[in-house]
């Protein structure tokens, strides 16, 4: 019986040629296979195409790699992955995972992602429970993009945001942690805050600290009845009182 199958790939994990190590378990013994890839000088893969992989992996690591394109139908056939950490390449468009409906946690930090309203179609999974995003070069998000009601976790930290990104939250009830801090947000208003009122979050920690925030309104975080944990620090606040 298949349990996981598992891709990883780290640029300081070899030298030389880069190799691939495909993990498959089942009740027997494990199965390791071993593949070069023709990327040299320490570069794991820079492309990344559905011929690539294999349609029941569930896991994926390609971290510190130098990769930049991602064919935009790479894992529209990977019915069966939960997870998917491209943190630290050198990726400008968001991968497309719009078919990955088993899809719980993404890791896309470290890498030089953008938006644009002109052309983004990306739908997420409704499975997803953890999203990084941080350090890329996100200044928009479409409204409602997070239409996730599993979604526990998620850092935009580090980005070009210039407005909090309520609008961009629906049927989030089970979120717990949200980290905005190190964009460039100036203010908090309370419908920023809608979206996490009441028992439609269950959002316990927001970091919104190293912003240029200079005005909250009256009652923004009054109705978060979840909240415990309040990071405003290194902000252009004088007086706030919530």
């Amino acid at each position: 019986m298949e349990e996981e199958i598992t891709i990883e790939l780290h640029r300081s994990l070899v030298s030389g040629p880069a190799v691939v190590v495909l993990v498959m378990m089942d009740s027997k013994k494990p199965l390791v296979l071993v593949f070069l890839c023709k990327n040299i000088r320490n570069k794991v893969i820079q492309n990344l195409n559905p011929e690539d992989l294999v349609k029941t992996i569930e896991v994926i690591k390609i971290f510190n790699s130098g990769m930049v394109f991602i064919d935009a139908k790479t894992f529209h056939n990977l019915t069966s992955l939960r997870t998917l950490n491209l943190a630290k390449n050198a990726l400008t468009a968001f991968p497309d995972i719009s078919k990955n409906a088993a899809l719980e946690e993404i890791d896309f930090y470290g890498n030089k992602i953008q938006m644009f309203v002109s052309n983004f179609s990306v739908i997420l999974p409704k499975a997803l429970k953890k999203i990084i995003l941080i350090d890329n070069a996100i200044d928009w998000i479409p409204n409602e993009w997070f239409d996730l009601p599993n979604l526990e976790y998620i850092a935009l930290s580090m980005n070009n945001l210039k407005k909090f990104p309520g609008a961009s939250f629906i049927n989030c009830k089970s979120l717990r942690f949200l980290s905005v801090d190190q964009n460039e947000i100036e203010s908090i208003t309370q419908p920023n805050m809608r979206p996490f009122f009441g028992n439609n979050s269950q959002l316990v920690h927001l970091n919104a600290s190293n912003n240029k925030i200079s005005a909250i309104s009256t009652g923004a975080f009054s109705n978060l009845i979840h909240l415990q944990v309040l990071e405003l620090h290194v902000n252009n606040l004088e007086n706030y009182c919530c």
